[in-house]
């Protein structure tokens, strides 16, 4: 079945519409614009469009499915059409040049990020515009519920808020992209480990308060007890990386001056703890100085920091025979 089949409505956009970069460009959307991730949320009839590619800075689009059904294909061959129902969802690139549709009644929530923040999680941005998920994705409901709830909300986010929110929401599309990779929906073919998956989910989040070992593994649908020995076998626990990537959050917060007016309460707030003496005492179990001397010293990030960049590397693909 070709894309220029694929059912539409009397009065709908054909395939030959052409949208600059952007899907589902022109039309009505919820819209928040953090620091470098803007967020849109769309309610679509029936519909298809041509999406061609556009000469600015390359963008990432991460389309997550909420309601229906939307299918993509390269314009130069419509029979490669990936169709992503609800639960699910697709990238699309700014380079690239597809078909787009959708089926009635349909709900998207488009996160476009520029290519360069996704590639700092260290997973290729290969050229296809594959599948995204694993059917038994881990990230898809908490990524579609945080997003959703971000564009809902009555008040827009303040200046220190804005950013915490543009970095949590980096890492959640940065984890969702990395997990695409591992489950080999491109050129690499590598099975994702629970260790992987369990890393990405807590780098989505881990500004999250109530994010804790159970919690977490309930997510997974796996036992704490499965969870801590896949951790043991890469030589640390659940609970010490939760710790790692809330204090790295910490320390970015002190370390950039135009946030000096947050107290060291407030920042640990921002950085998923519950007090200023649980960061404190993170600080010290990770070799930390204190807060307020990170704060102080105005330091840079420090280049040994492990966080996402440290995930096992993913295997290139072995060479034509």
């Amino acid at each position: 079945m070709s894309y220029e089949r694929y059912p539409s409505a009397p009065g709908t956009p054909s395939p030959s519409s052409r949208r600059p970069g952007e899907p589902f460009a022109g039309r009505p959307a919820d819209t928040l614009a953090l620091e470098s991730v803007v967020l849109k949320r769309y309610e679509l009839a029936r519909g298809a469009e041509r999406v061609v590619p556009t000469s600015e800075s390359p963008v990432l689009h991460c389309m997550l499915v909420a309601a229906g059904s939307v299918s993509v294909a390269p314009t130069l061959d419509s029979r490669r059409r990936h169709r992503a129902d609800a639960g699910r969802g697709l990238f699309l690139r700014s380079r690239s040049d597809y078909l787009l549709a959708w089926s009635d009644e349909a709900e998207v929530i488009v996160v476009s990020a520029p290519e360069a923040v996704i590639a700092a999680f260290g997973a290729p941005l290969d050229e296809s515009d594959g599948p995204l998920f694993a059917g038994d994705s881990a990230l898809v409901t908490p990524a579609t519920a945080y997003f959703r709830s971000l564009l809902s909300g009555a008040a827009r986010p303040g200046r220190v808020a804005t950013y915490a929110l543009s970095r949590l929401s980096e890492e959640m599309v940065g984890s969702l992209f990395l997990e695409r990779a591992s489950v080999g929906a491109g050129p690499v073919k590598v099975q994702p480990s629970l260790y992987r998956r369990a890393l990405a989910l807590i780098a989505s989040r881990r500004a999250d308060s109530e994010l804790t070992v159970p919690s977490l593994a309930a997510e997974l649908a796996v036992s704490p007890r499965h969870l801590q020995r896949a951790f043991s076998e890469q030589g640390t626990s659940p609970a010490t990386e939760i710790r790692r990537l809330r204090v790295e959050l910490a320390v970015q917060l002190l370390t950039e001056q135009r946030y000096d007016v947050l107290s060291v309460e407030e920042v640990s707030r921002f950085a998923g703890f519950t007090s200023a003496d649980d960061l404190r005492r993170a600080f010290r179990l990770q070799g930390e100085p204190s807060p307020t001397r990170v704060r102080a010293q105005r330091r840079a990030p420090r280049t040994d920091r492990r966080g996402l960049h440290a995930l096992p590397a993913l295997a290139a693909p072995a060479a034509p025979a």
